[in-house]
């Protein structure tokens, strides 16, 4: 791991130089009903995320950014893409949430979704920010906009979760592409085409599981640095499709996909894909020093990737998104790997 810990990023530059973003959350709905629901007693704030990747047209989702107050000293952050926003959330055989056309039922969401629960449980107010189809890099670099939005509440302890999904979104995020020394920090290991930068692989390239590897451990780095600064120190971070790839990682990773705990459920058993995107072999070339990946590699995540797509597909727990149920397992494994469920 010490070749992870030298040579990943300047922490210091990217937690120092955060060009944080304004968080409008402009609507509120009031629940003053009583009742054993999460939603109840409370106000929402609502608004939609802002979006730094040039690439990403239009946020479809409605309600991406929510925060729940209910009058705690403690808030739980919470953040990721459609499987923690509760996409496709349905009550008998209905749809009662759907990012492609903004349909939304923010009490019957909060209430479903494992971000409710895990509130609930811990009696603490709920920022959650979620968007359906944003990458690792539009995820983790929106964190530190939520962190420094919520110094104003004054709050005395906050919790954070944070999803993971495939890495080959980031390939679409237009952040990758440029050339400032930000972004060639923000995995010290990028190299450009034509212009190398800090590479420590400059004269021996990366294999495909080195690059798992420190994609990872890049990643849950950037988190656990922008916690600190903001002086978090309850932090957890899960991967939907993709299995874990380390075991020492600067900060607590449940230790199985979302996919994986489904499918340990059903006593179901495959290859679990370390990324989903099946173009982004040739896309990784483009930005990274990296060995040629061969036929017989590319196959076989290749055919992982139709395994996992298939199991999310026919799951009744899942059909695409996790149901209700899902979501409410998820919560309690999340809390319990984190460590929070004795604090209740």
């Amino acid at each position: 791991m010490t070749l992870l810990q030298n040579n990943l990023q300047d922490l210091q530059l990217l937690v120092n130089n955060v060009d944080y973003v304004d968080i409008q959350l402009d609507d509120m709905i009031s629940f003053p009903n009583k009742v054993l629901d999460y939603v109840s007693e409370c106000k929402v704030y609502k608004g939609t995320t802002p979006i730094a990747n040039k690439f990403f047209k239009t946020v479809t989702a409605s309600n991406t950014e929510l925060h729940l107050k209910k009058g705690s000293k403690t808030c739980l952050v919470v953040t990721g893409e459609s499987w923690t926003y509760g996409d496709r959330l349905m009550e008998n055989n209905n749809i009662r949430v759907r990012s492609l056309d903004g349909t939304d039922d923010i009490y019957y969401r909060l209430n479903n979704i494992f971000a409710g629960h895990c509130a609930r449980i811990l009696q603490s107010d709920l920022y959650l920010s979620a968007v359906p189809g944003n990458s690792n890099t539009g995820i983790v670099c929106h964190l530190p906009n939520i962190l420094h939005h919520l110094k104003k509440y004054d709050y005395e302890k906050i919790y954070v979760i944070v999803q993971m999904t495939s890495p080959g979104r980031c390939m679409g995020d237009s952040r990758w592409r440029e050339d400032t020394e930000y972004w060639n920090n923000f995995m010290g290991n990028a190299l450009g085409v034509d212009k190398p930068k800090n590479n420590v692989y400059t004269k021996n390239m990366i294999t495909l599981d080195q690059w798992y590897d420190l994609y990872e451990y890049g990643m849950c780095d950037l988190i656990n640095a922008h916690c600190n600064h903001h002086g978090v120190e309850d932090v957890i971070v899960w991967r939907n499709f993709n299995p874990v790839r380390n075991k020492d990682l600067p900060c607590k990773m449940a230790d199985r996909s979302w996919v994986q705990f489904l499918a340990k459920l059903y006593n179901y058993n495959f290859d679990h894909p370390n990324c989903n995107e099946a173009q982004w072999f040739e896309d990784l070339h483009t930005i990274f020093a990296m060995e040629d990946v061969g036929h017989e590699r590319k196959m076989k995540e290749l055919d992982a990737i139709e395994q996992s797509n298939t199991f999310i597909q026919q799951s009744p727990l899942n059909e695409w998104h996790p149901q209700s149920t899902a979501h409410y397992m998820w919560a309690i494994n999340l809390l319990k790997q984190a460590g929070w469920w004795n604090e209740v």
